[in-house]
């Protein structure tokens, strides 16, 4: 079982690794708020569908905790993914990448701030040495590599800060199966999104991209369908 519990934190960081660079590619194509609500549009409709299956409609209603839902899912879902999409127009993907990885540290900080629960001071260390070892990396050990923090490394910390207000707040939804947590908090920043998504585009800060045209070959595939930005 422990086993098991530790493959699911892996699988999720491997599956960032590979996200950031494919997100990157998309971004030349698609603006960063109509390709995030395209995603969870997407996840959030095979969410909806998992969750119906397993729980029943009765798993849909909030328990008076509405508004929680919509902080989380706007703060978590809609802040992280937005703000990530946007990092990656300043700043090289494997940079974006190293600056995820003090989630972890962000958590416990936000957990020590919001319940008092003090981090346990080997982990707390070890955190740090994590975290001193992505500056090093992003500044290749040099005093004048602190200038790679740009706008896209300040967008990420809010974005990190982001998703750790989301992950502290799974534990104060103890009843809840983590299937009905995803999917509420889902919904919920995915209407942000699409929201946020719709007024821009008829403001023009950004525009939806068109629809492949029908006329091209069936190896056509390898062209991109998106005009470029």
């Amino acid at each position: 079982m422990r086993s098991r519990h530790v493959a699911f934190p892996l699988l999720a960081v491997l599956s960032w690794g590979v996200m950031f660079p494919v997100l990157a590619s998309a971004l030349t194509r698609v603006d960063a708020l109509n390709l995030t609500t395209a995603r969870y549009l997407l996840a959030t409709a095979v969410l909806l569908l998992l969750l119906l299956l397993r729980e029943g409609a009765g798993s849909l209603r909030t328990g008076g905790r509405l508004t929680e839902v919509l902080v989380l899912g706007v703060v978590g879902f809609a802040g992280f993914n937005l703000l990530t999409n946007l990092a990656l127009g300043h700043a090289a993907p494997q940079q974006i990448a190293l600056l995820a990885a003090p989630t972890p540290l962000v958590t416990q900080l936000v957990r020590w701030a919001r319940d008092g629960v003090r981090p346990r001071p080997v982990l707390f260390a070890f955190s740090l040495v994590a975290l001193v070892g992505v500056g090093l990396v992003i500044t290749r050990g040099r005093l004048d590599g602190l200038g790679q923090f740009g706008v896209g490394a300040l967008m990420m910390i809010f974005a990190v800060l982001g998703w750790a207000i989301y992950t502290h707040g799974a534990g104060r939804f103890g009843g809840w199966s983590p299937l009905r947590y995803t999917t509420l908090t889902a919904l919920a920043g995915t209407a942000a999104m699409l929201a946020a998504s719709v007024g821009a585009d008829l403001v023009g800060w950004q525009h939806a991209p068109p629809p492949p045209t029908s006329s091209r070959s069936p190896l056509s595939w390898r062209t991109p369908c998106w005009s470029p930005r």
